[in-house]
């Protein structure tokens, strides 16, 4: 049994229980063992508990719970925070890996001292986990070019614990987009590195946070997270600082302003909060 694992996979867990046997099943099955998994369940009203207390019985399995639902980004800031290896990556809770994603993603790491973030593609799979092919989008990010004009990146993301402890974190005023908001923070410490090979399996949930009535939402807390990291690279000397010029930054007020009016009605609780964050970020980006 190992003593200290040497990558650690993080999840954070909200009424998926149905699909862990299978996320658990595919880090059991990997190439690379010397892993460990952190998941948080943020307070499910489903039966997660009771697949949970049988992992937990695994030294490499750490279960950490919310007494209360706080959101994917304190869920995924608590497993970081709980995580004891050099190298993390994150797994969605209704997804698993491929076999030798693990020893692929350490093996990079290893390679690429300076990265901050390295990622590689994706299968979309259906309901049932079978695969359907790649991606189609996901792909590496030009020379020269920030995350914030090339949205290329996508799962299976993993990063250096050293380069996120040098970030903020994940950030728990977002509701969505938390994924987005650490790849701009990650570039901002080192570099981004791309593997084109597919060693995900991404599962075609109708339930999933980021899937079917849900993009819209997305979308526009993606706009908050770009903003945010327009004021964080324009209070310092950021190589990317002058890729987001002020026109394109209007451009980014412009299409947040239109979504959120367009998706007025259907915003729902989320209507305020995107609404507070908004006047929030501008002001400090206009004083």
């Amino acid at each position: 049994m190992i003593t200290k694992p040497l990558f650690s996979v993080l999840v954070a867990n909200y009424n998926n229980g149905s699909f862990l046997n299978e996320l658990v099943d595919s880090l059991k099955a990997q190439s690379f063992q010397e892993w460990e998994i952190v998941i948080v369940d943020d307070c499910s009203t489903d039966d997660s508990r009771n697949y949970l207390e049988v992992f937990s019985k695994d030294s490499r399995v750490t279960v950490v719970y919310h007494d209360k639902n706080k959101g994917a980004a304190a869920a995924f800031s608590s497993a970081a925070n709980n995580a004891a290896s050099p190298f993390c990556g994150l797994l969605g809770a209704d997804d698993a890996l491929h076999p030798d994603a693990l020893e692929k993603m350490y093996s990079a790491h290893r390679m690429y001292p300076d990265a901050s973030l390295i990622y590689s593609d994706y299968y979309i799979c259906d309901f049932a986990l079978n695969k359907l092919g790649r991606s189609g989008w996901v792909k590496a990010i030009p020379d020269g070019e920030s995350i914030i004009n090339q949205r290329t990146v996508s799962n299976f993301v993993t990063f250096k614990k050293e380069s996120y402890d040098k970030t903020e974190g994940f950030d728990s005023e977002l509701r969505r987009a938390v994924d987005q908001d650490l790849y701009f923070k990650l570039e901002e410490v080192g570099k981004v590195v791309y593997i084109d090979e597919p060693l995900y399996l991404y599962r075609s949930n109708p339930n999933g946070i980021s899937q079917l009535g849900s993009s819209s939402k997305a979308l526009l807390w993606e706009y908050i997270a770009v903003l945010k990291a327009v004021k964080r690279r324009s209070e310092t000397k950021h190589i990317f600082r002058s890729l987001f010029t002020f026109k394109q930054t209007l451009k980014q007020i412009y299409y947040f302003l239109a979504g959120y009016m367009l998706n007025w009605n259907s915003l729902n609780s989320d209507r305020g909060r995107l609404g507070l964050s908004f006047i929030s970020i501008l002001k400090k980006m206009l004083f």
